[in-house]
C-alpha cells in the first residue's frame, strides 16, 4: 500500500485517533478503497457494523 492511498481503517492505537487528516495505523487494519467511491459513502460503510460491535462489547462487560 502506497502512502496517500485511500483506506478505511479501524482500531488506531492510543494516542492516534481518526479525527485527523492523517493518522498512523497498522497496515493490517487498513482496507483499500476504490478511487471512484464517494468520501461520504466510504465514511459511512462500517457505521452499522461498528455500532453493533460496540454494543456487544458493552453487553459483555
Amino acid at each position: 500500500m502506497e502512502d496517500g492511498s485511500r483506506v478505511y481503517f479501524c482500531f488506531p492505537s492510543h494516542p492516534f485517533g481518526s479525527m485527523v487528516e492523517y493518522s498512523v495505523v497498522n497496515k493490517e487494519a487498513c482496507i483499500p478503497l476504490p478511487d471512484d467511491l464517494d468520501d461520504v459513502v466510504a465514511a459511512s460503510i462500517a457505521n452499522a457494523a461498528m455500532s453493533s460491535w460496540g454494543h456487544w462489547c458493552i453487553v459483555l462487560t
